[in-house]
């Protein structure tokens, strides 16, 4: 299993050592059969998943939010 992620403030060190690749959301979004939401709730994260990066999902990807429902524009 590959594992990607999206971070503001990624921790290549951790990468490297868990064997994370970091990558912008739009690409991790492309590439993803499952995206999983683990943020707090902030101005910054209000929407994170909208309408538009919606249409750039793999055809198939399961979203699982574990966070607030407000990450998510329904």
């Amino acid at each position: 299993m590959q594992i990607v992620a999206f971070s503001r403030n990624a921790d290549e060190a951790l990468a490297k050592k868990m064997r994370i690749t970091f990558l912008k959301l739009p690409e991790l979004l492309k590439v993803s059969d499952i995206v999983t939401l683990h943020v707090p709730y902030t101005k910054e994260t209000h929407h994170l998943i909208n309408r538009e990066n919606i249409k750039k999902f793999k055809k198939g990807c399961i979203l699982i939010n574990t966070a607030r429902g407000q990450l998510v524009e329904t």
